[in-house]
């Protein structure tokens, strides 16, 4: 900035400066300017590039790690899921449990029935043995 202003600066009282160098000059100090603008516009979008290079490199570690632990959360599932019993094994393990029910259910009507016919005969063999008692 110190040089743009030392081409501005008037000659000597008296000193005669021709058109062509007075153009020249402003010319001179116009080209300055715009390289300095342009300098500092350059400055100014190398920030901002750098600003959003970091801020996209920042998102991507972070997408990163959030497929990682979408990964890891997917691979638990998929174990988990592993230990679960199949629909198959469970509709199968219903009717074998279903059959031995039905077994135990004859199993205990033909107890009962038993028990019954037992009862049955008790109370005979009691009305026989009352009856000799009668008898004698």
């Amino acid at each position: 900035m110190a040089s743009s202003t030392n081409l501005t600066q008037a000659k000597p009282a008296g000193e005669v400066v021709s058109l062509r160098e007075h153009f020249e000059r402003i010319l001179d100090e116009e080209r300055i300017q715009r390289e300095i603008a342009f300098t500092s516009q350059a400055t100014l979008m190398q920030q901002k590039f750098d600003s959003l290079q970091r801020a996209v490199d920042k998102a991507e570690t972070d997408q990163d790690r959030r497929n990682i632990l979408n990964n890891e959360f997917r691979g638990q599932l998929k174990d988990q899921a592993a230990t679960f019993i199949t629909r198959e094994y469970i509709e199968q393990a219903l009717k074998n449990v279903n059959e031995k029910l039905v077994g135990l259910q004859g199993f205990r009507s033909n107890l009962e029935g038993r028990m019954w016919a037992i009862g049955v005969g008790f109370a005979l063999l009691n009305l026989l043995i009352s009856g000799f008692g009668l008898l004698h």
